[in-house]
């Protein structure tokens, strides 16, 4: 191949993971934007693995290898006031003043509708008109975003740069510090840029030098290790997948998502960026990283041939590697996430976290795809349930999200603690007339099933089905009883102490402990189902000697801790049979002033910088 290109085309680009925050991602994903500007997102490839990930142009039979790079500067330059000049050469721009003004008026509009579509009023068709026409472009979060955390400066003087050169000199200059880059070697180039938090979240940790030399925050000596092509990368890469959502009453604190990918094309991964985007989520930062991770799961899967009965969908063909035999987390390795606290006149990093897109199980077939969603949605609402104003309930949120963060049997003791802990809650809350979400046995059966098929066993065994059977009823499934219920009475007695218990014992391990408490437990159950014979009303049947025996094997066999986590959580799921009679949750609202716009009339026009 003697085409200038072909080494560049043709060439597999690995990438260290020398931070371990998402700029290692935004670098990957710029230099995937700058080859597919010549050849196409959907021929361009993104990876990872432990140490690295790596970036390639899919060569297809007979393509063509482009003789020059078609380069531009890949994100919008940020005017601040419609009064400033614009560099010469400069067409794609946003200007904060006046997307700011269409922001407020797009938001107010939809409140507005919001508000009469609950009060049953009609609505005005000029609001309608007022959201449509002030919808926000795709780059304005970002974009403002990076006008508050960020000195601005920097990347549009890289732009103005790069704007203002010719194309044969954009593609000479950007085609050298790419080879340069895939020698391994730091890329000579025109342009300056700052390292800065938003797209280095490390440089914001500041640096070490001895103390004699007299160093301060402002000599600037990070700069000495700042590569501009590579920040020129980052901008890039931020504007085609960063994920930023404003956080707290008035959106002092930002949180910055950005996907990890495992194996995907660059089309693929702007498309799971861009839905994430128009998520309307307004919660804690534990509940909006878990509705975020749901999200991009659920989103690949809905897309998939599986979920639309073998149609080839337009996300499939972008996506470059199908959904068969493999799980979202195949394609989507997690999200990297990092927060950005308010300090009153400043934001800092406060913390940088990793989590995982879920791996349950395999996609093989229509059956498994919708398998997913169901179960998707189910913990979706769940969590959309829990009030994160509450602490016991913040400390739920918690124990789901570690949920994300691990994965194999570490996943599963998390998830396990986290349901037998959502138990009592659910009883209190359905008391107290709380309409939450109660998990499904067939939903934890079937995760069971992919992620600790030994603990399938478990729940199979008759033994641990007539005690986990009897916990339901004593709890769960009474207190729905009470809530459908015209005479209370009539209804078994609600154990509130007994999920309690059985997480004390369990978590002790004592199997004298935890058999005893689930021995009078199961005495008692029988004795109420012997009064209500007596008294000639309905009552199930009683947990039979043999049962028992093999609920007893089972605890030796497998410790009290772990059947005793098992008998918590499947405890206190509902059974398909009983679906109709849960509570019904309140519908989802699409929330009004999702993009939870703060108040930065009085943000410097320079940023906060670091």
């Amino acid at each position: 191949m003697s085409e200038p290109l072909a080494d560049l085309i043709g060439n597999t680009f690995r990438l260290a993971r020398s931070t371990g925050t998402h700029a290692d991602v935004l670098t990957a994903v710029g230099l995937a934007d700058v080859l597919a500007e010549t050849v196409g997102d959907t021929r361009v490839d993104l990876g990872a693995d432990a140490q690295e990930l790596w970036v390639e142009v899919r060569v297809e039979p007979g393509m063509a290898v482009p003789g020059r790079l078609t380069v531009s500067p890949g994100y919008p330059y940020l005017r601040a006031r419609r009064a400033e000049p614009l560099p010469t050469g400069v067409v794609d721009y946003l200007c904060f003043e006046t997307e700011r003004e269409r922001d407020r008026r797009y938001a107010a509009a939809r409140e507005a509708l919001v508000q009469a579509r609950r009060k049953g009023l009609p609505v005005d068709p000029t609001l309608e008109h007022t959201v449509l026409e002030n919808a926000p472009p795709e780059h304005w979060r970002p974009a403002r975003v990076m006008y508050v955390l960020t000195n601005h400066t920097a990347p549009n003087s890289v732009h103005a740069y790069l704007a203002g050169r010719s194309a044969q000199e954009r593609s000479d200059e950007v085609t050298a510090a790419l080879r340069a880059l895939a020698r391994g070697q730091q890329a000579a180039v025109g342009w300056k840029a700052d390292s800065v938090q938003l797209f280095n979240p490390a440089a914001a940790k500041g640096y070490a030098r001895l103390k004699p030399d007299s160093t301060n925050r402002n000599d600037r000596t990070k700069e000495q290790w700042t590569d501009p092509f590579i920040e020129w990368l980052r901008y890039r890469g931020y504007f085609r997948v960063g994920c930023p959502f404003f956080l707290g009453p008035r959106g002092e604190d930002i949180r910055l998502y950005t996907p990890i990918p495992a194996r995907i094309s660059l089309a693929g991964l702007r498309r799971v960026a861009a839905d994430l985007r128009r998520q309307g989520i307004r919660a804690s930062a534990p509940k909006l990283d878990i509705l975020a991770v749901l999200r991009v799961a659920e989103f690949l899967i809905q897309h998939s041939p599986q979920a639309q009965e073998g149609t080839r969908t337009a996300l499939e063909e972008a996506l470059g590697f199908p959904l068969q035999d493999r799980t979202p987390a195949q394609i989507i390795e997690g999200l990297a996430i990092t927060h950005y606290q308010s300090l009153g006149s400043a934001r800092a990093v406060s913390s940088i976290q990793v989590l995982a897109i879920p791996d349950w199980f395999p996609i093989r077939s229509r059956d498994d795809a919708l398998e997913w969603i169901a179960i998707l949605d189910e913990h979706r609402r769940v969590i959309r349930g829990l009030d994160d104003s509450h602490s016991d309930e913040i400390g739920l949120l918690l124990g789901y999200r570690r949920f994300l963060e691990r994965r194999g049997q570490g996943a599963v003791d998390a998830l396990l603690d986290f349901m037998g802990s959502y138990g009592p809650l659910l009883l209190r809350a359905w008391e107290a007339g709380r309409r939450i979400r109660i998990f499904r046995t067939h939903h934890l059966r079937r995760l069971l099933d992919g992620m600790a098929p030994q603990f399938s066993n478990i729940i199979a065994d008759p033994g641990f089905e007539a005690i986990a059977r009897a916990v339901r009823r004593a709890t769960v499934q009474a207190q729905l009883l009470k809530v459908k219920a015209k005479d209370a009475k009539d209804v078994r007695e609600i154990r509130y102490d007994l999920l309690p218990e059985l997480q004390r014992a369990r978590r002790l391990g004592d199997r004298e402990v935890f058999i005893q408490v689930v021995a009078d437990f199961v005495a008692r159950y029988n004795a109420e189902n012997a009064r209500r014979w007596e008294m000639k009303k309905q009552a199930p049947p009683n947990v039979r000697t043999e049962e028992f025996a093999r609920f007893i094997q089972l605890v030796d066999e497998y410790g009290a801790g772990i059947v005793g986590a098992l008998l918590c959580a499947y405890g206190t799921c509902i059974e398909p049979r009983d679906e109709a009679g849960e509570p019904e949750a309140p519908a989802e609202e699409e929330i009004a002033g999702t993009d939870d716009t703060p108040e930065i009339d009085n943000a410097t026009t320079n940023g906060e910088g670091d």
